[in-house]
C-alpha cells in the first residue's frame, strides 16, 4: 500500500509539468524573439533512402534536435509528427507507419551551464516514443529562471556564432521508417495545430493540446520556428532502352545463317526499311541493335548517431547478459577496474512487459562504495529521470511515470558509480547486489525496504533480480571475475566474465550434471557437488571452481545439521590419528567452511553454530558472518 501511495504521488507530480505548459496554450505570443529547433541526422537536415534499402526491411534513422536560437526558455510541450501526422478520426496519429525508438534527452543536453548539461536537474523531463511528445520544464525550485546554454556560463541567449549551439543537442532518438514505405518525401517536424488528448478521446469532454514554449515570467508564449528533418524514400532504379535503327534498301539480298547445327538457308528478295539483323557465325552474332542503359545512383546519408558528449564517460565492461527464456528480469553488470578507480556498473532490463514505476535498492559488500547514480551515455531503458538517494546504505532508486513504458531488450536502467578502495588487491571481487530487508529507509521513512516494480494500474510485476560485481584488475591481461564460486542452493545463477579477452571466449563445464554454463558465461547450479568451469580464449584457459550447496553439508543430503558437525569432527580426529580415508577430497572441501585449506575442530564448531542459528530463525547470520571466510556464502567474494 505504501508503494502504491508513493507511485501515485510521483505520477501526479510528473503530470504537473504538462499542465503547467498546456494551461497557457491559447495565450498570445510573447515577444518577437524566436526559439529555433533544428532536426538533424548525422549533421544534415536531409536523409536519402534507396528503394532497395526500404524493400529489404525497416530503416532506422538516428536524429538529434538542436536549439540553435533561444531568447530564453523555461518550458516546452512539443508534439512531433511526420508530414501532416496522418491523424485518424479518434485523434490518433498514423505518421505513415513511422515510429520512434531509443528516444531520450541528449547526454549532456544543451541546458545548462549551472548543472553541466544534466537533464536530471529538470522537472520530470519526458520524451515519449509512443506519442512522439516532449515535455520539459527547467526547474522545480526556481520558477523564474530561464535556462542558459551548457558550457557557456552566464549566457542567456543562443546564437549560431558560438560552437555549443551546434554541438550539444536537446533530445535524440531513432525514426524507424517501415519496410516498403512508398517513395516520397517525409518531413519530421513539430506539429503546429491542436491535437486530441487521447486520454479524453471518446469521453464527453474532449480536451486538446498544442505545442508550446514558455519563458519564465512571460505572460504569453514564445514564438518558435523549426528546421525539419526530410527523409527521401527514392523510387526504384529505372532502365531506359534505346534502339538505333538502320534504314536501307536491299535488292535481291540474301541473308544466310551458317552454324554447326543443321543448316538452313533462307533467300529473300524484297525492299526493307527496318532494323537489319545479319547473323554469320557458329554461335549467334547480332548487330545494328544498340541498348543504352541509364542508371540512377542514390547517395544514402550514413545513419550514425550525431555527436553529443556522453554524460557518463566512465567505461564499463560489455558482456552479453541475455538469459534464454529468462522472462522479465533486472541484472547488474560485471565490470573491472583498478584500485582507487570509480567504475560505472550498468543495471540491465530484459523482458519488460510495460512499466510505470519502481523502487529498487542496491548495496555493496566490503569496502567498495556506491557514490551515486548516472544515466548511461547510450541505450537508456526509460526516459524518466528517477529520484535517487545514495547518502545511506542501501542506496535507493525510485521513479514513476504517467505513462507505461517498455524498455528495449538489454537496455540500461542506470549506472551505479562504484569506487574501488585504494588498497584493493588484484583479484578482489566486490559483489554489487539488489537489496531487500529490514533497514531504516530514509527515502520512504519506514522500517522495511522492498524491491517493487509496477505497471500503470499499480499492479506489482514480478521480475527476477540477478546480482553483479566489480573485480580488481590492474593490467590489461585477461582475468575472470571469479576463480571460485559457492552456490548455496541448486538453481542459482552467476555470470562469469573474462575481462580483457583477446578474441572469442569458449565456455565449458567439466561436469554439466553439477553446473551448466552457456555460451555467454552464465553458470547454473544443477546438482549438489563441485566442478570446474573453463573459459578458453587465445589458446589460454582460465578456470573457476564451482561448489553447489556444499558449505557444511558434509553428508551431502541437502541440509546442514548436527550430523554434519559430528562427521566433520570425526574426520578431524581420524586425520590426527593418521587415518586419511574417512573423507574423500570433495567432503574435505565441504567441511573446510573457514576456507583455510585444512580441516580442523573449528570447522565442526562453525557447522554446528550455523545449524543452531538456522533453527533459531536467524537467517541473516551467514556462513561469512560465522567463519569470516570471504568466499563463503554472504562474503564479499562469494
Amino acid at each position: 500500500m505504501r508503494f502504491k501511495k508513493l507511485m501515485s504521488a510521483v505520477i501526479a507530480g510528473s503530470m504537473t509539468a504538462s499542465v503547467m505548459l498546456s494551461s497557457a496554450v491559447f495565450q498570445t505570443a510573447a515577444a518577437d524573439e524566436t526559439l529555433t529547433f533544428d532536426f538533424r541526422s548525422n549533421g544534415k537536415n536531409t536523409v536519402s533512402i534507396t528503394a532497395e534499402e526500404i524493400a529489404a526491411g525497416d530503416v532506422s534513422v538516428p536524429f538529434s534536435v538542436y536549439i540553435t536560437e533561444n531568447p530564453g526558455v523555461f518550458g516546452m510541450n512539443l508534439k512531433l509528427q511526420v508530414n501532416d501526422g496522418q491523424v485518424a478520426e479518434d485523434g490518433s496519429f498514423g505518421n505513415y507507419g513511422m515510429t520512434l525508438n531509443s528516444a531520450q534527452f541528449a547526454s549532456p543536453y544543451c541546458f545548462d551551464s549551472e548543472n553541466g548539461g544534466d537533464p536530471s536537474a529538470s522537472f520530470s523531463p519526458t520524451f515519449s516514443e509512443k506519442t512522439m511528445s516532449i515535455i520539459w520544464v527547467y526547474s522545480q525550485e526556481d520558477l523564474d529562471h530561464n535556462a542558459d546554454a551548457y558550457a557557456e556560463a552566464g549566457t542567456t541567449a543562443w546564437s549560431k556564432s558560438v560552437s555549443w549551439a551546434d554541438t550539444y543537442a536537446f533530445v535524440q532518438a531513432n525514426l524507424v521508417v517501415p519496410k516498403d514505405t512508398p517513395a516520397g518525401e517525409y518531413k519530421l517536424d513539430i506539429r503546429r495545430e491542436k491535437f486530441v488528448n487521447l486520454l479524453t478521446s471518446g469521453t464527453e469532454t474532449v480536451k486538446y493540446g498544442q505545442s508550446s514554449c514558455k519563458a519564465a515570467g512571460a505572460s504569453g508564449l514564445l514564438a518558435y520556428d523549426s528546421v525539419p528533418l526530410t527523409i527521401i524514400v527514392n523510387e526504384p532504379e529505372t532502365t531506359t532502352s534505346t534502339t538505333t535503327t538502320t534504314t536501307e534498301t536491299t535488292t535481291s539480298t540474301t541473308v544466310t545463317t551458317t552454324s554447326t547445327a543443321p543448316t538452313e538457308t533462307t533467300s529473300t528478295t524484297e525492299t526493307t526499311t527496318s532494323a537489319t539483323v545479319t547473323t554469320t557465325s557458329t554461335t549467334e552474332t547480332t548487330t545494328s541493335t544498340t541498348v543504352t542503359t541509364t542508371s540512377t545512383t542514390e547517395t544514402t546519408t550514413s545513419t550514425t548517431t550525431g555527436s553529443t558528449a556522453p554524460i557518463d564517460t566512465t567505461p564499463y565492461w560489455v558482456d552479453d547478459y541475455k538469459i534464454e527464456n529468462g522472462g522479465h528480469y533486472f541484472i547488474i553488470g560485471d565490470v573491472c577496474g583498478k584500485p582507487g578507480e570509480t567504475v560505472a556498473v550498468p543495471i540491465y532490463v530484459f523482458g519488460d512487459p510495460g512499466t510505470a514505476g519502481m523502487t529498487l535498492y542496491f548495496e555493496t559488500a566490503g569496502d567498495a562504495k556506491i557514490t551515486g547514480f548516472k544515466r548511461s551515455s547510450v541505450n537508456n531503458a526509460y526516459t524518466i529521470i528517477p529520484t535517487t538517494n545514495w547518502e545511506h546504505n542501501p542506496q535507493a532508486y525510485v521513479f514513476a511515470s504517467a505513462k507505461e513504458m517498455i524498455a528495449p531488450e538489454g537496455s540500461i536502467l542506470t549506472t551505479l558509480q562504484v569506487t574501488i578502495p585504494e588498497d584493493a588487491a588484484d583479484g578482489t571481487v566486490y559483489p554489487i547486489k539488489f537489496f531487500t530487508g529490514e533497514v531504516e529507509d530514509q527515502l520512504l521513512d519506514e522500517a522495511e525496504t522492498h524491491l517493487a516494480v509496477c505497471n500503470l494500474d499499480l499492479q506489482l510485476l514480478t521480475p527476477a533480480y540477478y546480482n553483479g560485481s566489480v573485480t580488481v584488475v590492474s593490467d590489461e591481461k585477461p582475468a575472470l571475475n571469479y576463480t571460485s564460486y559457492a552456490f548455496p542452493t541448486v538453481g542459482d545463477y552467476v555470470n562469469l566474465t573474462l575481462f580483457h579477452a583477446k578474441g572469442e571466449v569458449t565456455w565449458t563445464s567439466a561436469d554439466p550434471e553439477i553446473a551448466t554454463v552457456t555460451a555467454n558465461g552464465f553458470v547454473t547450479a544443477a546438482k549438489l557437488g563441485s566442478t570446474v568451469i573453463t573459459a578458453a580464449c587465445g589458446g589460454e584457459e582460465y578456470q573457476c571452481t564451482i561448489m553447489v550447496g556444499l558449505f557444511g553439508d558434509v553428508d551431502q543430503n541437502g541440509v546442514v545439521g548436527a550430523d554434519d558437525a559430528q562427521k566433520a569432527l570425526q574426520c578431524y580426529v581420524n586425520l590426527l590419528a593418521g587415518k586419511d580415508n574417512y573423507f574423500n577430497e570433495t567432503q574435505k572441501k565441504i567441511a573446510d567452511v573457514d576456507g583455510d585449506g585444512k580441516l580442523a575442530a573449528a570447522d565442526a564448531q562453525f557447522i554446528l553454530q550455523y545449524y543452531v542459528n538456522q533453527l533459531a530463525g536467524k537467517t541473516h547470520i551467514t556462513w561469512y558472518t560465522i567463519t569470516g571466510n570471504p568466499k563463503a556464502p554472504g562474503g564479499p567474494e562469494a
